[in-house]
């Protein structure tokens, strides 16, 4: 036992093994749990068909999901509601993504926001992560990096304790 009678490890059952895991092997695997979480996700492109087919992957895996068509209606939708993330494109017409990045990085700091892009190869994603940004993914990109990479971003969000 550790000071105050907490223990130092904790165990598990995993069939017929049995076995402790420290306080760092608990905690990844608490992360992992939280991936199984359903998430609040505002999804923000201009392109319909993208907004559509982000929505109906998220939906499909449990999430819940809102679109925004540009970046100040996404800056409406999330003062009005509780978000657990934020996806959007770069190019929108109006507040594009940068702009919208830096302004919920400026506003609601402790919400994880993902870049899309098409192009990697012009600065957009380094704009995108010094505007804030947690994560850039390029567009096109498989499905399973996609949620990997969401996931990480809201896993280590979790995981410092800092919540909406």
């Amino acid at each position: 036992m550790g000071q105050g009678g907490t223990p130092n490890a904790i165990s598990i059952i995993k069939g017929s093994e049995h076995r402790a895991v420290t306080r760092y092997e608990w905690e990844i695997l608490t992360m992992e749990c939280k991936s199984m979480e359903r998430l609040s996700v505002l999804v923000v492109d201009d392109c319909e068909s993208i907004r559509e087919i982000l929505e109906m992957l998220l939906s499909r895996k449990g999430h819940r999901c809102e679109a925004a068509a540009n970046g100040a209606e996404a800056m409406l939708k999330v003062t009005q509601r509780h978000f657990d993330v934020v996806i959007t494109d770069v190019v929108m017409p109006g507040m594009d993504g940068i702009t919208l990045t830096r302004e919920l990085a400026r506003q609601f700091s402790h919400l994880p926001v993902m870049v899309m892009t098409a192009q990697l190869d012009d600065g957009s994603a380094e704009s995108a992560m010094m505007a804030g940004a947690r994560d850039v993914i390029r567009k096109p990109f498989e499905i399973s990096e996609f949620m990997t990479r969401l996931h990480k971003i809201v896993d280590v969000q979790n995981f410092h304790g800092t919540t909406n």
